[in-house]
């Protein structure tokens, strides 16, 4: 080994050295990057606790300091109660007089609503609502009702008012269509909807067995007469000669009317979209069908030949007599030294031109 190859080798072994005490260093110095960077997180996280359980303390202290205060709060006023009441006058004219006032300190006191106290109620009729606790169950000590006199008034003028008319509840008014029933109701409504359907019945047959059915069936089970004799209410010429029930009656009517066109609508497109799915479906087995059909006649008319011979040639490959498998080896060994000999007459040829 030649001393040239003994120095690049050296210098080899030099530079991978190299490289991998490079590496190291680089790893050291990440290893050393990734512990400050966890040091620092660590000491973050731990400030940010730190903070967050002073925040908690100086809350916790706050709200001891506020109940502290409410409590001592209450207390004086508790205390502040007896004491008025202590100092009445002791003279026998004046303590109906300091009892009253100590009766309206104390109210007033009661009625603040900053410190914390509600109201007392008492047993009573209602005449107002206390205007500091809102409360309108029963009048508390602090309510202001009406003077005597307009109260007595007042309750005069009630009891010799006549009571008022209440208006009786007219009953619903439901169209449906014997062919089609419409969206789900209750039962109620389904029996006033046969009632309407059998009205309907009744005036195409006649007007005098429409009114005398509508009469019959208003007086006995409170049924509506939907339209006038000979008249429906789309085709109704005056309807400002109608009443505000008439009228109401005819916008219910025709509301309902619509409403069920429009389901009936929807259904009928239901099914029609049902329909052109089912007919797509049968178009696309079809077409599914046909295709595979003639690409099975196109595959049996141009790929059967080829594999065919495919198949026959490899089989006269496999089942090939020895003679032949001979005489195919002589030729390719004749064919292989023909090929040597004019390889070196090139050489030859060559050899004096160098």
């Amino acid at each position: 080994m030649s001393a040239a190859a003994k120095l690049a080798a050296v210098k080899a072994q030099l530079a991978e050295l190299e490289r991998l005490a490079e590496e190291e260093r680089r790893k050291a110095e990440e290893e050393a990057k990734k512990r400050a960077e966890e040091k620092a997180r660590r000491k973050a996280e731990e400030e940010k606790r730190r903070a967050e359980e002073e925040e908690r303390r100086k809350a916790e202290e706050e709200r001891q300091r506020t109940e502290e205060e409410r409590w001592r709060t209450a207390e004086l006023v508790s205390q502040a109660i007896p004491q008025k009441r202590k100092s009445a006058h002791p003279d026998s004219e004046h303590e109906e007089d300091e009892e009253d006032e100590a009766q309206g300190e104390e109210a007033e006191v009661l009625h603040k609503p900053s410190l914390g106290r509600t109201c007392r109620f008492r047993d009573g009729p209602r005449t107002s609502s206390c205007t500091e606790c809102q409360r309108r169950a029963a009048p508390c000590l602090g309510a202001k009702g009406l003077p005597a006199a307009m109260q007595a008034r007042v309750d005069r003028k009630s009891g010799d008012s006549p009571q008022r008319k209440r208006v009786k509840k007219s009953a619903p008014i439901v169209v449906e269509d014997d062919d089609e029933p419409a969206t789900p109701s209750k039962k109620k409504s389904k029996g006033k909807g046969k009632e309407m359907g059998t009205e309907k019945r009744s005036t195409e047959k006649g007007p005098g067995v429409a009114a005398g059915g509508a009469e019959s069936r208003a007086g006995g089970s409170g049924g509506v007469h939907l339209g006038r004799e000979e008249k429906e209410w789309s085709l109704d010429p005056e309807p400002e000669q109608l009443t505000d029930r008439e009228l109401l009656q005819h916008v219910l009517v025709e509301g309902q009317k619509t409403r069920l066109g429009m389901s009936r609508l929807l259904h009928h497109l239901e099914e029609e979209g049902e329909l052109r799915a089912q007919w797509a479906l049968a178009d696309s087995k079809v077409v599914r069908q046909a295709v595979r059909k003639e690409v099975g006649k196109w595959a049996e008319e141009e790929l059967r030949p080829l594999i065919r011979a495919e198949i026959r040639s490899v089989l006269a490959e496999f089942f090939a007599t020895p003679a032949e498998q001979e005489d195919g080896e002589g030729q390719e060994e004749g064919e292989g030294q023909e090929g040597e000999g004019e390889g070196g007459e090139g050489g030859e040829e060559g050899a004096p031109a160098e």
